[in-house]
């Protein structure tokens, strides 16, 4: 799958499209396919964040995703496959996330993807 990853270096934190193994659901995840995700303060501030001269290694922004739940984990109860969700995760910027069940809430009635990311 492909994700959108921040690249540290000890002069720059440019983004680039990554192809990176898609998550499984532990225990207590749900995998959400993402098909909307937010960009906030956090998102962008995590950027100019990173130190000079302390390269980190690739990671991937993104706190705010909505999509289709597309798996659960065998200990969630109350999720199911095809559910449309939204959550507060880490690495939204991603066309597959893990997150634990418990960040995870169904939109409303009438709220369209992209308005519940």
């Amino acid at each position: 799958m492909k994700a959108i990853r921040v690249h540290f270096t000890a002069t720059d934190s440019s983004l680039h499209v990554d192809e990176v193994p898609k998550p499984t659901a532990a225990a207590d995840q749900i995998v959400i396919k993402a098909q909307a995700i937010g960009l906030n303060r956090a998102d962008l501030m995590r950027r100019r964040t990173a130190q000079p001269g302390q390269p980190e290694p690739p990671a991937t922004p993104g706190l705010d995703v909505a999509g289709v739940v597309e798996s659960v984990g065998t200990e969630v109860r109350g999720w199911r496959a095809g559910e449309q969700v939204t959550a507060l995760v880490r690495g939204a910027y991603a066309e597959y996330v893990a997150t634990r069940a418990v960040t995870a809430y169904r939109i409303p009635r009438g709220m369209s993807i992209t308005e519940a990311a």
